[in-house]
Order: structure tokens, then sequence, then C-alpha cells
């Protein structure tokens, strides 16, 4: 007999409704009555069970906590946009000639905490690429740059960047990269209490934000009391002392210790069924899931430096596990689709190029078909003549053949009735007996 939970996960996978659409499924279906199912009841099955992750809110406490390997495994990157009130006069427009730019870029290594910002006047794609350069220059090159889904992160510019540094690897997160945002928080926080004070570009006190974010202590005048340190909550140190390597075992201990890592995912196997994460518009209700309607297949799981990928059907970019919701495991005699090859992308003066000489091509192979014709109808004819003449001598040599046996046996013939001799066709010969 089906439990409750049963029932509600029955009617829920063939709806893919909300609690209230399930709950109406249920009370409309007359063999469920007997099982009195209320909403309280689906409201539990909707907390507890990992098909409706969708449906939950994503607090800070959903997900399982991350911990870098050691220094340089993972840097986060992130686009923000720097805006503080101020009132600029005639006066300030000379001496600042310009207004400072409104966007940062800001990397953040996830082991360390050390932070780098890079001011930037736009946001495209070549911009991008400069943000990018700058940090790994200051840094230092990582094994894995993890971003959000941006469109500048998706061009054909930075796709150049990663195909010439193949020791980087890209890792896109669909939801949110939580490091480099807490990073822009906290940077912004230390540069609003700057600007207050007085009001100047915020590129003037970047250099002593970074330096307070890197040591944990206030910057303070010649003569004051030395600042207290504030290390990371996280790490127990300040940036500037976790990048050292006697500090680094310690560091790890730390974030291991303070790691969440209550959330237990289904095991994904390769031709599984599973819906992937899409960041929900601004525009859209709360009531709308975090995951896109139409269900998918993965096709691929690879794992690499500490991280498992999952490649799908109609998906370019692999996915992380957090980012997936397991709708149906496959079954034993079920054999896994296989993504289809994409087209390949040819461009209007590519595709008239081709058909160029697709069509000299063809020109070749039809003259090229007519000339083997002509040598095969020419063989033939050959062929042909020869066999008429060979039958043609073979029934004369048939026929001078038979024509002696048979003048030989006429002879026997008329031999024996005492007749003379006759020629080959029976008729006597005159001179003979």
């Amino acid at each position: 007999m089906p439990t409750k939970n049963d029932i509600i996960k029955n009617v829920y996978t063939t709806y893919y409704g909300t609690k209230g659409q399930t709950l109406e499924h249920i009370k409309d279906d007359p063999d469920y009555d007997e099982y009195k199912i209320t909403k309280k009841d689906v409201d539990n099955w909707f907390l507890t069970s990992h098909l409706t992750e969708g449906s939950k809110k994503p607090e800070k406490s959903k997900f399982n906590s991350f911990v870098a390997q050691g220094p340089l495994h993972v840097i986060q990157v992130d686009l923000f946009y720097y805006s503080f009130n101020q009132k600029l006069d005639k006066d300030d427009l000379k001496i600042w000639k310009k207004q400072p730019p409104p966007y940062g870029f800001i990397g953040i290594d996830i082991f360390t905490k050390q932070v780098h910002v890079v001011p930037m006047e736009d946001k495209t794609a070549v911009d991008w690429k400069r943000g990018v350069n700058e940090i790994v220059k200051v840094l230092g090159k990582p094994k894995i740059i993890m971003t959000d889904p941006d469109s500048s992160i998706t061009s054909n510019e930075m796709d150049e960047w990663f195909r010439n540094n193949k020791e980087v690897q890209h890792v896109m997160t669909r939801r949110h990269a939580v490091f480099a945002e807490k990073a822009i928080r906290f940077f912004k926080k230390k540069m609003n209490q700057k600007v207050s004070k007085e009001v100047k570009p915020w590129t003037e006190y970047l250099t002593s934000v970074l330096k307070r974010i890197d040591t944990g202590k206030e910057t303070v005048a010649a003569g004051k009391r030395e600042p207290k340190e504030h290390p990371h909550r996280t790490t127990e140190f300040t940036p500037q002392d976790a990048a050292k390597p006697e500090n680094w075992f310690e560091v790890h201990n730390n974030m291991e210790m303070k790691a969440r890592h209550n959330r237990k995912y289904p095991e994904i196997n390769i031709g599984d069924t599973v819906k992937v994460y899409k960041q929900r518009g601004a525009l859209e209700k709360e009531w709308i899931g975090d995951y896109k309607p139409d269900t998918t297949t993965v096709t691929e799981i690879t794992k690499s430096l500490g991280q498992t990928f999952y490649k799908v059907i109609g998906e370019g970019k692999p996915f992380l596990r957090s980012e997936m919701l397991l709708v149906r495991k496959i079954r034993e005699d079920e054999v896994a689709p296989q993504e289809a090859i994409p087209e390949l992308y040819l461009s209007n003066k590519r595709e008239q190029i081709i058909k160029r000489d697709n069509k000299l091509l063809q020109k070749e192979n039809m003259q090229r078909l007519a000339d083997k014709k002509k040598d095969i109808d020419k063989q033939i004819k050959e062929e042909a003549k020869a066999a008429k003449a060979k039958a043609k001598e073979d029934t004369k040599n048939y026929n001078a053949e038979w024509n002696k046996l048979a003048r030989k046996k006429a002879d026997k013939a008329r031999l024996k009735k005492g007749l003379s001799r006759t020629n080959w066709r029976g008729e006597p010969i005159e001179g003979f007996a």
C-alpha cells in the first residue's frame, strides 16, 4: 500500500506543478480520497524532497561548502558597478578632469582571501580580458578561474584567452560567484567609509582599501595607536598571513571545520534524466522555479581538480552537481542517448566559396564520368567485335569438321553398296571406282 509521500511524489512527477496544483490533482482523483492528504502533507514533502529544489528558497545553509585545496587553486572573478553619492561642482570637474570609472573588476583567491580590483570604463569583452590579465599578474595564475554566466565571459576574446592559457580551466557557475560577491560587498563597505569622509574619485582610495583587506588593519596616521588586526572569520588569518606557506595547513583545517556538507545529492549517472538550473528573470514571479521546465539527459561526466562536471544534451558548458535536479534514473536495459553533433557554422561568404568550389568539382566529376563512359563504350564495342569474329571462326571450323566426318560416313556407305566413291555431298566422283 503506497504512503502519502509516494502518492504526492507520483502526482508531482506526472504534472510538475506547484504545491497548490499538486494538491488539486490529488483532490480530483477519487482513488486518493481514502488517504486524506492535506496541504500540510504536501508542504512537508516539498520541503524534504530533492525533486523540489527549485521551489525552495536558496538559503546559504541549503548548499554545501567548497574548500579550495590550496593557494591559487581557484580564483573567482566578477564585475561590479560602483556609484557613490557626491555633488560635483565646476572646480571638482576641473581637478578630476573626468568622472571616475563606473565599473570595477574584482578577483579573489578563495583560499587565502587575497583580493585585487581593476577599475574599468566599460564592461565589454576586451575590458574583461584586460581585467583578467591584470588580476593574474597580481595574484598569480590559478588552476581554475570561476565566473558566473556573464555574456562577456562567453565571448570570442575570452575563449581565445583560455585557449592560449590551457593550464587554466574555466568553470562557470549558473548561480552566483559567492566568494567574489562577498568580497564586492566588503570592498564597497570599506570604500564608502573612505568616500563619505572626503569626496574623491574612488580610484584614489583603491590602494588603501586593498591594503586594508590584505592586512586586516586600517590605515592610520603617524603617531596614532596601532589599529586592531581583523583576521578573516573562516580562515582565522589575514589574507597576507594566509598566503604564507607555513600557515597553509592550518588555514585549510580551519576552512574544513567551518564547511557545511549537510546536503546529500542523489548520484547521477550517464543517461539519467535531469533538469538544469536557470537563473530567474528580474520580472518573473517567485513561484517560478529555478530549473528549466524541460528535462534533458546526461551524456558525459568528467572529474577535474576536485570538481565533477556533467554535460547534458542541448547545453554547451558543463554543469556542477548543485545546478542539476535529478528527475529519473536510467533503467538497466535502457541505452543512454547521445548528443547530436552540432552543425558547423559557416559565414555567408564561406558558403558562397564552398558552393563555387562544389560547382567546379561537380563539373570536373561530370567530365571524368563522360570520359569514362566513352572508354567503357569503346571497350564494349571492341569486345563485341572480337566475340563476333571468334564466333564466325568457330562456326567455320565446326562446319569443316562436320563436312569431313559426313564425307567419310557417306564414302563408307557407298563402298558397302559397291558404289563408287562420292564427294562430300554424296555425289559420285568421276575417276574413282
